[in-house]
């Protein structure tokens, strides 16, 4: 059972951990000096709080609720540390696992040289791959959105209702309704794809008549 299956840091971003372009690198953050998963008696009120809810929800014990989630305020803390001092490299940050916990951090190019000593408070348990190399960084990603978006809408051929970016393909993906409903969704879905691919935004675009603000891809 995944509760969580992906957590991501920074831009509005679909989750992957794309491959990183020429001169990509990836090492893990040693253990040394991290502490443990604190046990539940050690946990402040709000996260017991926290957890005995997601425990109740998904009909696990507390417990097993400690072990997947009790760690991932401490990753994202970490990683929205890095985000902010290293804004023009810093690409996303990403939980892939959660038992065992698995998380990724991926820079634009090489990773920078402290980062490691920045984790220092995420618990051990928790594998952190450190990945250079990428396309873009966290900001880029965003404005690439942004940009695919508002050029998807003066297509005249779509209400774009949501976007994100998939590391997977490095493309933005875009959902909608078609502004005419008899239209043919699927061509209209690839005349916006070319538009966008001449301007530099490679994207795959959904059309449904059942888009709302913040849906996922669709039909």
């Amino acid at each position: 059972r995944n509760l969580v299956t992906a957590v991501v840091i920074g831009a509005s971003a679909l989750v992957g951990c794309g491959g990183g372009s020429d001169g990509s690198s990836d090492v893990i953050v040693p253990v040394d000096g991290r502490p443990a998963n604190p046990a539940w008696s050690q946990l402040d009120p709000a996260m017991k709080d926290t957890l005995s809810a997601i425990a109740e929800q998904y009909d696990i014990s507390r417990e097993e609720a400690r072990e997947r989630i009790g760690w991932q305020n401490a990753f994202a803390m970490a990683a929205t540390g890095i985000e902010e001092k290293y804004p023009n490299a810093f690409s996303q940050a990403a939980i892939t696992n959660e038992l065992p916990a698995r998380t990724v951090i991926s820079f634009k190019g090489p990773v920078p040289p402290d980062v490691a000593s920045m984790l220092v408070t995420v618990p051990r348990e928790v594998e952190i791959r450190l990945s250079g190399g990428h396309e873009f960084t966290s900001e880029e990603i965003a404005q690439r959105v942004s940009n695919a978006m508002r050029a998807a809408n003066d297509t005249g051929l779509i209400h774009a209702t949501s976007a994100g970016f998939d590391y997977d393909s490095g493309t933005v993906q875009i959902v909608g309704r078609p502004t005419n409903p008899n239209a043919d969704k699927r061509k209209d879905a690839q005349r916006i794809e070319e538009a966008l691919n001449r301007m530099g935004l490679a994207s795959t675009v959904y059309l449904t008549e059942r888009a709302t603000a913040g849906s996922d891809a669709g039909n």
